[in-house]
């Protein structure tokens, strides 16, 4: 199976971006606080450009008997389910996220940070036009379809 990025949700960001922009270009005046509109400028500017990729397509989920792969610009980050806890829902800034732990995440340096903000140690970077909980239950569907667990 093969989920892809909200191209509605990935529009909406573009469009509140490109008004921030225009907002610092022509609401703050050149002569009152150069500083504040150039980071105004800079940050929502780098919004326009991390809001391409869904935009168009690129990038997903894909789910497979062994396991998934979170699909970026020019990587793909794949873990086994064996290797994955029960999907979760993380609440946290930006809304609800699907969170899990794994073997994979708990190497890294930031992982013990990331379990005692969240609970989880790895979390998916979209929710691919679902609520959270709807893609939390699909995960632990192929889950534990896998392991042999009931479902």
């Amino acid at each position: 199976m093969s989920l892809k990025p909200s191209k509605l949700k990935w529009a909406a960001v573009l469009l509140i971006c490109l008004v921030f922009v225009a907002a610092g270009l022509f609401l703050i005046p050149p002569e009152e606080d150069q500083t504040m509109r150039w980071l105004t400028v800079g940050f929502f500017g780098l919004g326009i450009f991390a809001s391409l990729p869904g935009l168009f397509g690129v990038g997903g989920l894909e789910l497979d008997p062994e396991g998934f792969t979170i699909l970026h610009w020019n990587r793909r980050d794949r873990r086994t389910w064996r290797e994955c806890s029960e999907f979760s829902v993380i609440r946290m800034r930006g809304g609800p996220f699907v969170g899990f732990s794994s073997e994979t995440d708990s190497k890294h340096m930031a992982a013990g940070l990331a379990r005692s903000l969240v609970g989880e140690t790895g979390m998916l970077p979209d929710r691919y036009g679902m609520s959270a909980k709807a893609l939390a239950e699909l995960m632990n569907r192929f889950r534990a379809r896998a392991l042999g667990l009931p479902h």
